[in-house]
C-alpha cells in the first residue's frame, strides 16, 4: 500500500479527509497526520511519504514551504495542496514545486480522489526506490539514509527494530515481520516486537536473537 501524509491545522478537515475517502480501496494507507507545518517537517526529516496532502497555510511551515523541501529532496512523493486561497501566484509556485493538484476549500472529495488516482498512477510508473535486495546492500554499505527510508516504508520509522537470524534450506514461516535472504541458506528476520525463542523450532544451532533501536 502507498503511505499517505495528511496535514491541515483544522481538526475537522483532517477528520473529514480520513473518513470521507475510502483509502484502502485505492491501495492507500493514512500513515501520518499533522496539524502544524513543524510536525510535517519532522515527519519529512525521517520519512518520504508516497503521497502528501498539505494545507497551504499552517503554523510553522506553509504547504508551499514543505512542497519546496520535498522537491529539494528529489524524492517521488506526490503532493496535493488544499487551500482556501484561489490565487494564481500560489498555484504557480505549487506547479514549480511539482505539486500535482491544487484543491480549494470547501473540499470536493471527487476532486481530491481524482488527484489521488493520478498520484497512484505516477507512483506505479516508478521502480521501487529501494527493494529488499537493495536494502541489504545499503546495510552493507552503511548508507544510513537509504536504510531509514526503507524502514520507514515498511512501518519501522518510530519503533525499535528487532532482528533474528537462522540457517537452513528454507526460511522460517514466521507470521510477523520481514524476511530477507542474506546468503546461501542464511536468513534474517526483522520485527517490530521482540522475538521469542518459542517462535523458532528446535534446531541444532538456535537462531541468533538481537535487538536494535
Amino acid at each position: 500500500m502507498y503511505r499517505v501524509l495528511l496535514a491541515d491545522d483544522e481538526p475537522s478537515i483532517l477528520d473529514s479527509l480520513q473518513n470521507n475517502i475510502p483509502w484502502s480501496e485505492y491501495g492507500l494507507e493514512v500513515a501520518w497526520t499533522a496539524s502544524t507545518g513543524r510536525q510535517v517537517y519532522d515527519i519529512l526529516d525521517k520519512c518520504n511519504p508516497d503521497i502528501a496532502v498539505l494545507d497551504i497555510q499552517m503554523p510553522g511551515y506553509s504547504g508551499l514551504d514543505l512542497s519546496r523541501l520535498i522537491s529539494e529532496k528529489n524524492v517521488q512523493t506526490q503532493i496535493i495542496i488544499i487551500s482556501g486561497y484561489a490565487e494564481f501566484s500560489y498555484a504557480q509556485k505549487a506547479i514549480h514545486y511539482g505539486v500535482i493538484g491544487y484543491c480549494l476549500k470547501p473540499l470536493e472529495y471527487d476532486e481530491i480522489t481524482k488527484f489521488l488516482l493520478r498520484a497512484i498512477h505516477n507512483l506505479n510508473q516508478y521502480a521501487p526506490t529501494l527493494s529488499a535486495d537493495r536494502f541489504l546492500e545499503a546495510i552493507e554499505a552503511n548508507e544510513q539514509e537509504k536504510i531509514e527510508d526503507y524502514l520507514c516504508k515498511i512501518g519501522f520509522s518510530d519503533n525499535p527494530c528487532f532482528l533474528a537470524a537462522s540457517t537452513g534450506e528454507q526460511p522460517l514461516s514466521l507470521t510477523e515481520g520481514q524476511t530477507f535472504s542474506v546468503g546461501r541458506d542464511q536468513f534474517v528476520y526483522l520485527s517490530k516486537v521482540p522475538w521469542k525463542k518459542k517462535c523458532f523450532p528446535i534446531c541444532l544451532k538456535p537462531p541468533v536473537i538481537t535487538g536494535a533501536s
